[in-house]
């Protein structure tokens, strides 16, 4: 009697599944919902103007009322170098009304924020923030990026700047300065 070879994987039937009784299936961690709730980008950004640039600021946690007391310090001396006067900033949080978003939404409400900003007649934003935040809508920082309203620099967060000076804070004054985005 001839052998048979064992028939290509395309070709067998597929294997019946088993599916887990209810008694089988581990209960969801009391984390889940929470992990859930905070999928796609989770930020928060004060806008404030100056004669002719948006700072734009990320704040080092999401769901803070504000800075802390280090940033907060470094802001200062943002604003004071940038010339700014009193007023409150406008604030963008994302996800907005804590309702999580995916990362495409997150960029173009990101993107509606900022060209909204520029449509005032300062047309140039420069955004400090960190990377993945930036990536919503800008392809690098370091590099200014023209947009129909203006132009863009996305460059360190504060708390890169406040964690690593040497490298961050140098890195993103050269771009400012090279951009012609300083005071």
């Amino acid at each position: 009697m001839p052998r048979q070879e064992p028939a290509p994987a395309a070709e067998r039937p597929p294997l019946p599944t088993v599916s887990a009784s209810p008694a089988t299936i581990p209960p969801a961690s009391p984390a889940e919902p929470a992990r859930q709730a905070m999928a796609g980008p989770r930020f928060t950004l004060q806008a404030f103007a100056t004669p002719n640039v948006w700072l734009v600021l990320e704040q080092e946690q999401a769901d803070a009322p504000g800075f802390g007391r280090e940033a907060q310090q470094l802001v200062n001396n943002l604003l004071r170098i940038w010339q700014v006067g009193p007023g409150q900033p406008r604030r963008f949080l994302c996800p907005p009304g804590g309702q999580p978003l995916p990362a495409d939404q997150a960029a173009q409400a990101l993107g509606a924020f900022l060209n909204g900003l520029t449509r005032g007649g300062t047309p140039r934003v420069l955004l400090c923030a960190r990377e993945d935040t930036a990536a919503l809508v800008l392809p690098e920082r370091f590099r200014v990026q023209r947009h129909a309203q203006g132009e863009w620099l996305a460059v360190s967060s504060l708390t890169e700047m406040l964690t690593q000076p040497a490298e961050h804070k140098r890195r993103t004054w050269q771009a400012m300065v090279g951009a012609g985005f300083h005071a």
